[in-house]
């Protein structure tokens, strides 16, 4: 430690230049970060569910989809001003970047048979309609079952356009979205007697890049100024609260940096990787600053201070780095790419954090820090060593109150239920999620699934008509199920128009419209039911509001409908909303492993650190109670979790054992002192509370700045890691250290 303290001593000028030098060069490659707006960077593209999802886009094209809803002030939208909105929107829409097709009231179509000829000719393909014309086919529309409770309300007073786009796979849904909010704002000045809504994946995806963005360029800088005022009060220095703040400025940079490098784009849950690490990366400075300033207020030099804070903190800070790092590492094991990503760039951000807090931090303090302004942090000492005697004199208590607090919160545990939804990942600061919820009551549901028949429209048989369209029945009738289009309904609605009955066409004539269908599709814009090679039938199921598990469970039978109606018959059925629940059941199962290899390697760390079983099987205790108290907390308060509590749960574990060490290492320290048990226990609190509390308090301020995201992942998982911090303190401070102080011989 002697020979370290004066390396760093002599050398701390080139020391400061190489660490600076290091992070100016990196600053110039974070310009050149990209952000991914997809929700598809949320899967692997060799996942089973993802491969079946994109083979459906392949036969069908892209299914980057936009709903546009409107509603008319007064009346319903069957007026000629009504549909004069949506030519409007169709024919502005038409004109975006990667417009693929749009279906709405105003681009339905007539069926006619004339000679054996099958044609579907435009309703309003040359004049607008007249109120005549539409008081004519108001009960047409309002039966119309490719319209029935999609595009048409049930009373008619809301009505919707929606659109396919092919999109760039970087930024293409961000630059598209600012096209529809200037499409809308403008429709909107030109039709102020009716109100615009807007939904759909294309939404959904800015919002992915928007809740990133946002996150980053808002929360990082205030997050930065809380923690320099915090510093700055505990140290009573600006100079000291520069310099330790320092330390977490360049290891984000470099992460960063090593991210850009590396390809990888940042999303809404791996851009929180900077906060984290400031947050995370800052206790080793803390407790070594804690230590130094404790040694100069003994009068020692400043070279001989840093020796003995080294000779205190060295082994437990590289033990909590390596810990923490190992946590963080362990998350390249999630099934969400995303967060392999955030734990990949934090866990380097903290190594560098480890590094810098070791040489660049006793080299800037050595060079600028005044060793006066030390005296100024003795009050910590002196509270450190009043809540050692309060633990020392109320051993029962510290120890019965905590384990009560957790066996009460246990039934919570029982009542969580896993659930994602991705259109409710945003909340309502985000406008599309309040559009989402007003069309989702009046018009259709979010959530879908899409099922592509290995059938070809040019060998259908009778059978394989009548099977078809009996699952589109049953499907129908299903309380899940808010609307079904697809090749059936399609067929029943063109004989319908033909013949006005409600029945299905013979095998001939339904080949002979679907072969012109076909040709419509390249042509017009009708939904796209059969493949682009003619080799598949599309059907569309929009689903009410599901949970996760619901939609699992609907999935299953849909799957065993097709399998025994079409037992030899290739399918493929996948959708977004499919996509996000079974993530939702993976990303469970791989945070249950990831939370269980973090707890075994702690436990190895603290039975080998400790050098006693007895011991080390205390130390488990407070990195185990505290998550199973915030999550029996959570099941009272919250009840559902997803994505963002097991994520919070993972990372806490990672973090929460470096108090544990430092408390381990502090009693260590008092015990070969030969300190009775109070004083042992007044020892380790003076020693260790006042830097607990602060990377804690640190910690928890973090993480709260991440509880305001209007992402819900990453909300979630900022109150999670902040419930379970708060347990942690409470746990460490007083039913740890009074186990430790109660076993002693």
């Amino acid at each position: 430690m002697r020979q370290l303290s004066k390396w760093i001593d002599t050398y701390k000028k080139s020391i400061l230049f190489v660490c600076i030098l290091l992070t100016v060069t990196a600053i110039p490659r974070l310009f050149f970060l990209e952000y991914s707006d997809s929700h598809t960077a949320f899967f692997d593209t060799d996942d089973p569910g993802f491969q079946e999802y994109s083979r459906i886009e392949e036969q069908y094209g892209a299914d980057n989809t936009l709903l546009i809803a409107l509603t008319p002030k007064e009346g319903d939208i069957f007026t000629p001003r009504s549909f004069s909105l949506f030519a409007s929107l169709h024919d502005s829409l038409c004109q975006l970047k990667g417009f693929i097709s749009a279906q709405s009231p105003y681009t339905t179509y007539d069926v006619r048979a004339s000679f054996g000829r099958i044609s579907f000719t435009p309703r309003f393909d040359t004049a607008s309609p007249t109120q005549a014309d539409l008081d004519s086919l108001r009960p047409y529309f309002l039966s119309d079952p490719l319209l029935q409770n999609r595009l048409i309300s049930e009373t008619g007073t809301y009505g919707g356009i929606f659109a396919r786009f092919a999109l760039e796979e970087t930024k293409g849904a961000a630059a598209l979205s600012r096209d529809i909010d200037l499409l809308l704002e403008n429709l909107s000045r030109d039709y102020p007697d009716h109100t615009l809504m807007a939904t759909g994946g294309v939404l959904i995806d800015n919002a992915f890049f928007t809740a990133s963005f946002s996150d980053a360029r808002i929360r990082i800088p205030l997050l930065y100024g809380t923690v320099f005022c915090i510093l700055l009060w505990f140290t009573t220095s600006v100079k000291a609260a520069v310099a330790i703040l320092s330390i977490l400025l360049f290891p984000s940079a470099l992460a960063l940096c090593i991210a850009q490098g590396r390809g990888i784009l940042l999303t809404a849950p791996s851009a929180m990787a900077p906060i984290i690490i400031l947050t995370a990366g800052l206790a080793d400075t803390i407790h070594m600053y804690v230590r130094y300033s404790h040694h100069l207020r003994k009068k020692h030099p400043p070279v001989q201070a840093l020796q003995e804070a080294f000779q205190d903190t060295l082994i437990p800070i590289t033990v909590t780095t390596l810990t923490t790092v190992a946590g963080f590492l362990l998350l390249l094991f999630s099934a969400v790419p995303p967060f392999r990503d955030l734990g990949l760039i934090t866990a380097v951000g903290i190594f560098f954090a480890y590094l810098f807090s070791l040489f660049f931090f006793p080299a800037l303090i050595l060079t600028f820090f005044p060793c006066n302004q030390a005296r100024q942090t003795k009050k910590h000492d002196i509270f450190g060593a009043s809540l050692g005697r309060i633990v020392a004199h109320n051993r029962g208590k510290c120890i019965f109150i905590p384990l009560s607090i957790v066996l009460l919160s246990i039934p919570g545990l029982f009542r969580i239920e896993f659930n994602d939804r991705f259109y409710a990942f945003f909340d309502e600061s985000y406008p599309f999620r309040r559009d989402t919820e007003e069309v989702m009551h009046h018009l259709t549901g979010l959530d879908y699934l899409t099922l592509s028949l290995g059938i070809t429209p040019d060998s259908l048989t009778e059978k394989d008509l009548h099977a078809l369209d009996s699952l589109e029945r049953s499907w129908r009738n299903m309380a899940e199920v808010r609307h079904i289009s697809g090749p059936a309904t399609l067929l029943r609605r063109g004989m319908n128009e033909i013949s006005g009955t409600d029945s299905l066409p013979g095998p001939a004539m339904a080949r002979r419209m679907l072969s012109t269908y076909k040709r419509e599709q390249k042509e017009r814009s009708v939904p796209p039911f059969i493949s682009a090679g003619g080799t598949h039938l599309r059907t569309e199921i929009f689903l009410d509001t599901l949970s996760s598990q619901e939609i699992r469970l609907l999935e299953e039978n849909i799957r065993r409908d097709v399998e025994q109606v079409f037992p030899e018959t290739e399918y493929l059925l996948h959708s977004p909303s499919l996509l996000f629940a079974h993530l939702s059941r993976d990303n469970l199962s791989s945070m249950l492993r990831i939370t269980a290899a973090s707890l075994g390697i702690i436990s190895l760390v603290l039975l080998f650190l400790s050098g006693s079983l007895h011991m080390g099987l205390l130390s488990i205790i407070p990195n185990i109670l505290p998550p199973l108290a915030a999550f029996g907390i959570w099941g009272i308060v919250y009840g559902q979790a997803g994505l963002g509590v097991s994520l919070g749960v993972a990372l806490a574990i990672g973090i929460i054992v470096d108090d544990t060490v430092h408390i381990l290492f502090a009693h260590m320290r008092s015990r070969k002192k030969g300190l009775s048990k109070n004083d042992a226990t007044e020892h380790t609190l003076r020693h260790v509370s006042d830097a607990v509390i602060l990377t804690s308090g640190i910690l928890v301020v973090g993480f709260l700045f991440l509880a305001t995201s209007g992402f819900e992942p990453t909300a979630h998982m900022g109150k999670m890691t902040v419930l379970i911090m708060f347990c942690a303190l409470g746990i460490d401070l007083f039913l740890y250290t009074a186990l430790l102080s109660g076993t002693q011989k």
